[in-house]
């Protein structure tokens, strides 16, 4: 019952798009990559698609072939 207060004042603070990342953990996303205007990649992953602070790419484990999958461009990434 804590636990269920402390999420909900937690999240009382976030936005759309932060609750929406908070609870995307796990959930399948559909990935698309450009360049010059060019779709280079279309997939999608089998989990979260991860991102590092030192980078400007992604990662994820592709869901079709269970191949981990690292990319970086201009890409749009939705979450089902």
């Amino acid at each position: 019952m804590i636990r269920i207060l402390l999420l909900a004042l937690a999240c009382s603070a976030c936005t759309d798009a932060g609750m929406g990342k908070l609870f995307s953990l796990g959930s399948e996303a559909h990935i698309v990559c450009r360049s010059g205007g060019k779709v280079f990649l279309d997939t999608h992953s089998s989990g979260k698609v991860f991102s590092e602070k030192t980078s400007d790419g992604y990662y994820f484990t592709e869901k079709d072939t269970n191949d981990l999958i690292e990319v970086n461009g201009d890409c749009i990434i939705r979450y089902k």
